[in-house]
């Protein structure tokens, strides 16, 4: 109520109209939606190690380049503006964008994906399996799997695992969800004080990961690791260190060499 975004009304405390249309009270809930929407509609368990990769890289994409977006555009600045609303519509504009993306939710998406993904031999025998009524678009990653003539409205895919049985893959939302609640569970059950880090990946994984990288995004990749011998945080931060010193070794000597000029 100090900050005049809830007002008592008939006994009761609700939201005023004003913090309702207002962008930036809900930047972080609308950046939340659209990744989950981009999640739910992203199956990791029937795609190989690569193609995982390659989804993400999509999704993620997608989901910045959006807010970005939408960040430049914000609801209510219609029409010629003064410079001190011109000034207000910016400091919106970067105060939303800080607020949109969910780090910690890309994680949780990244290591609970990474986790759960089955040998890619396992999921070419899933592909084998399974197939595709006729329809006239689908996605890339089904070119594999085999098309069956059925009515053009049609537009369901019979996943079949290794052993012909008929199952239904689970989106990335699922798979998050599900990793938060086991987590939860095994910590409630757990006698150990030390615990487990909820964030780390193998190092084969990261490995692979980075292979991946290398192989599809090449020229993306040379740029990443010019910065170090491999593009390992330490020798990155050492690195730059060492740039930084000599940038400053540089402006003193310019600076020393200015005042003797003076003197």
């Amino acid at each position: 109520m100090k900050k005049g975004w809830v007002e008592h009304f008939s006994h009761k405390y609700r939201i005023i109209d004003r913090v309702k249309r207002d962008v930036r009270y809900w930047s972080h809930e609308f950046g939340n939606s659209i990744l989950d929407a981009l999640m739910r509609s992203y199956f990791p368990q029937v795609l190989k190690f690569e193609e995982n990769i390659e989804q993400l890289i999509n999704i993620f994409g997608i989901y910045a380049v959006y807010c970005l977006a939408k960040a430049t555009h914000p609801a209510g600045n219609e029409g010629d503006l003064s410079q001190n609303k011109i000034s207000e519509r910016d400091t919106l504009v970067v105060s939303w964008i800080n607020e949109v993306f969910n780090p910690q939710r890309m994680l949780d998406y990244f290591v609970a994906i990474m986790t759960s993904l089955p040998p890619d031999d396992k999921v070419e025998s899933i592909l084998i399996n399974t197939f595709v009524k006729k329809r006239p678009k689908y996605p890339n990653w089904l070119d594999r799997i085999k098309k069956v003539d059925s009515p053009r409205s049609s537009k369901h895919i019979t996943w079949k695992n290794k052993y012909g049985h008929i199952f239904s893959p689970e989106d990335a939302c699922v798979i998050r969800t599900k990793r938060f609640w086991n987590l939860l569970y095994s910590e409630a059950r757990s006698n150990d004080t030390t615990g487990r880090s909820h964030f780390a990946l193998r190092m084969d994984t990261i490995q692979k990961i980075t292979e991946v990288l290398e192989k599809k995004y090449h020229t993306y990749y040379k740029c990443i690791i010019q910065n170090s011998q491999s593009g390992d945080i330490v020798e990155m931060k050492n690195k730059k260190q060492t740039e930084w010193e000599k940038q400053f070794l540089s402006s003193t000597d310019e600076m020393n060499n200015n005042v003797r000029w003076w003197v």
